[in-house]
C-alpha cells in the first residue's frame, strides 16, 4: 500500500463537512466557547512554559554553529509572531519557505491551496514576483490572503478540477495539501494537465512520519499499546482529513507513467525535531494552526511573553542546526518535491503573456463570462463570484449549506492569520 488514512475518493465535500459540521464547536464563539479556552488554556500555560525552559536548558549544551544553515534559520523568524510559543509551525514553516525559494518559477503561476496567502506572499515578496493564480476550496482564506496584494486572480476551486486551459501553466506550487488529497494520482493527472511541456510542479509531503513520530504516537509504542496506537493514528488521520504517504518512492514510480522528472527531493524534519513540535503543538491545544488568542494572552500577562521567545528560539535553531544529520539516521515527517513536466506530446499555449482564460472544471470548455457569474453552456453549470472571487465547485449543488456559508463569510471580517 502506498497511502494510510481513509479518504473516500467520492466524498468530494469533505473539506465543507469539516469546516461547516462536525467541528463548530472548536472554531464557535460565544461565552461558553470563550470561557472553555480561557480556563484550558490557563491549566497548560504552566506545563508549556516548563517544557520550553527545559528543552531550552538541555538543547543549548549542544553545540550549534551559528553561522550554520544562516538562511535557513533566518526565515522561522517570519513565523514566530504569528505562531508564538511553538516549534513545529516556525521551524517547518521557515524551512519549507527557504526550499520554495530557491526554484525556478516560470510565470504564469497558479497556487494550490494558497490558504491566508502569508506564507506566498513572503515567498514572491523575496523573488519580486506576482502570484497569477491564487487558489483554495475555503472562501475565508482568499478573504484573508487578498490583504497582501501579491496575487492578481483569486478563485474558489478543487485540486482534481482546476479551470484552467491545457498546457497553459508554467509554474504550480502547493504547500501542505497533497496529504489531504484523497487521490494523489488524479491530482497529479490534473497539474500535469495544465502544466506546459517543462513546467515545474513543486509542492511538500506528509509521510507517515508525520504521525509516528508525534510525542503520544512514541510514548504509547514504548508502552507496548500497539492497539491503542493503532486506534489513535487512524482518528487522528480521519478527524484531521489526511491520508499520509506510505511509500517513500512514490513518485519516482511514477515518474515514467505520468512523463515528468524529478528536479530536486529533499527529506526535512527528523524523529527529534518532530516529536518536541507534537509536545508544544499539544500544550497550545491545537494542530498546525495559529497559537490560540487565549493563550498568548496568559502568556502576557504573565509577562513571559520575552522568555518563551528566548526558549522558543533556541530549540528551533537546535532542531534546524541538528535536522539534516538526524534524518539520516532517524527517518523523516516530510518530503519536498520539484519536479518538471517531459511529456513533448503536449502543446503549450506559446506566448505566456496571453490571456489565460477560465474554463469548465466538468468539461474543459471556455466558459462566457456574466456579470456576476461564468457560465458552462455545454454543461448548464452556473459558477457564481462573489466579492470579485469566482467560485468554480462544479458539485456545489450538492453541499449542504454551501451558499449560506458563502454568504456568512461574506460579512465577516476577514482573519489575518487562519492557516
Amino acid at each position: 500500500m502506498e497511502e494510510f488514512g481513509n479518504l473516500e475518493s467520492h466524498e468530494k465535500n469533505r473539506y465543507w463537512k469539516m469546516r461547516q459540521g462536525q467541528f463548530n464547536f472548536l472554531i464557535g464563539g460565544g461565552w461558553l466557547y470563550r470561557l472553555s479556552w480561557k480556563l484550558l488554556t490557563l491549566i497548560t500555560v504552566l506545563p508549556l512554559v516548563l517544557l520550553a525552559k527545559y528543552y531550552s536548558k538541555k538543547l543549548q549544551s549542544a553545540n550549534i554553529n551559528k553561522d550554520e544553515k544562516r538562511d535557513v534559520t533566518a526565515s522561522y523568524k517570519y513565523f514566530m509572531n504569528v505562531y508564538p510559543c511553538c516549534v513545529y509551525s516556525p521551524f517547518i514553516k521557515g524551512y519549507e519557505l527557504e526550499l520554495f525559494k530557491k526554484c525556478k518559477m516560470g510565470e504564469p503561476i497558479l497556487e494550490v491551496a494558497i490558504g491566508d496567502g502569508y506564507f506566498s506572499s513572503l515567498l514572491f515578496a523575496s523573488k519580486n514576483k506576482k502570484l497569477t493564480f491564487g487558489a483554495d476550496m475555503i472562501y475565508g482564506t482568499l478573504k484573508s490572503a487578498a490583504k497582501y496584494n501579491h496575487c492578481e486572480n483569486f478563485l474558489i476551486m478543487d485540486a482534481v478540477q482546476i479551470p484552467l486551459p491545457d498546457n497553459s501553466i508554467e509554474t504550480v506550487i502547493m504547500n501542505n495539501l497533497m496529504h489531504h488529497m484523497p487521490d494523489r494520482n488524479a491530482v497529479l493527472k490534473e497539474v500535469f494537465r495544465v502544466l506546459k511541456t517543462g513546467g515545474r510542479f513543486i509542492f511538500t509531503e506528509n509521510t507517515m512520519g508525520w504521525s509516528l513520530f508525534s510525542w503520544e504516537q512514541l510514548l504509547l509504542r514504548r508502552l507496548r499499546l500497539n492497539a491503542l496506537a493503532d486506534y489513535a493514528l487512524k482518528l487522528s488521520l480521519k478527524l484531521f482529513a489526511q491520508r499520509l504517504l506510505k511509500d517513500d518512492n512514490f513518485y519516482e514510480k511514477k515518474s515514467n507513467e505520468m512523463k515528468f522528472k524529478i528536479i530536486k527531493k529533499v527529506n526535512f524534519v527528523s524523529k527529534t525535531s518532530m516529536s518536541i513540535g507534537s509536545m508544544f503543538e499539544f500544550l497550545n491545544l491545537k494542530l498546525g494552526q495559529p497559537t490560540r488568542r487565549e493563550m498568548i494572552e496568559w502568556i502576557n500577562l504573565f509577562g513571559l511573553k520575552n522568555k518563551m521567545d528566548k526558549y522558543m528560539e533556541d530549540i528551533i535553531r537546535y532542531c534546524q542546526s541538528r535536522d539534516e544529520d538526524l534524518v539520516s539516521s532517524e527517518g523523516y515527517a516530510f518530503q519536498f518535491y520539484e519536479i518538471e513536466k517531459i511529456d513533448e506530446r503536449c502543446r503549450s499555449m506559446e506566448n505566456r503573456d496571453t490571456f489565460i482564460p477560465y474554463v469548465c472544471p466538468e468539461c474543459k470548455k471556455v466558459l462566457d463570462k456574466r456579470v456576476d457569474s461564468f457560465l458552462c453552456k455545454y454543461c448548464d453549470i452556473k459558477y457564481p463570484i462573489v466579492d470579485k472571487i469566482p467560485i468554480f465547485i462544479s458539485y456545489q449543488s450538492k453541499i449542504k449549506g454551501f451558499n449560506s456559508y458563502v454568504e456568512k463569510k461574506r460579512r465577516e471580517e476577514s482573519e489575518k492569520f487562519i492557516t
